[in-house]
């Protein structure tokens, strides 16, 4: 298989994303797409990770705000192609008790040797086997 680089993205509580080790440039992208939107309140950025405050409206959206929510989770997918990205997996991650800290967790891969705009996917490569990963729950 040829090398790939990882990153992550969390959606941490109510209305936090987070790029953890991204590049750059996706990272700024990012945050001109939330902008655009008009979806973000603040963006940070802290040492290896981007953080974007979404206003108004959670992860965790109802009724009509879903739609919101979609748009935004849309628009990440779209910049992680428009970068060269895929999905390689999803985690969901909770506390013991089953209160308190939450995240949904996408685990982003790209072939070094791959290009903006080429194909995302490990499958696109002929040696490569589709890999199919259920979503897992840590508890």
């Amino acid at each position: 298989m040829a090398p790939c680089d990882f990153f992550s993205i969390t959606f941490d509580g109510w209305h936090i994303l987070n790029v953890h080790d991204g590049p750059l440039d996706l990272c700024q992208r990012l945050v001109q797409r939330f902008s655009q939107n008009q979806w973000i309140k603040e963006s940070t950025c802290i040492k290896d990770r981007m953080q974007i405050r979404v206003k108004d409206i959670g992860w965790t959206a109802q009724g009509q705000n879903t739609v919101r929510v979609r748009l935004m989770l849309l628009a990440v997918v779209e910049t992680l192609e428009e970068f060269g990205f895929g999905i390689y997996a999803t985690l969901r991650t909770a506390n013991r008790a089953g209160k308190g800290l939450e995240a949904d967790m996408l685990i982003c891969s790209r072939r070094q040797d791959g290009v903006a705009g080429g194909p995302v996917s490990a499958a696109a490569d002929p040696e490569v086997p589709e890999l199919v990963t259920p979503p897992l729950r840590c508890l």
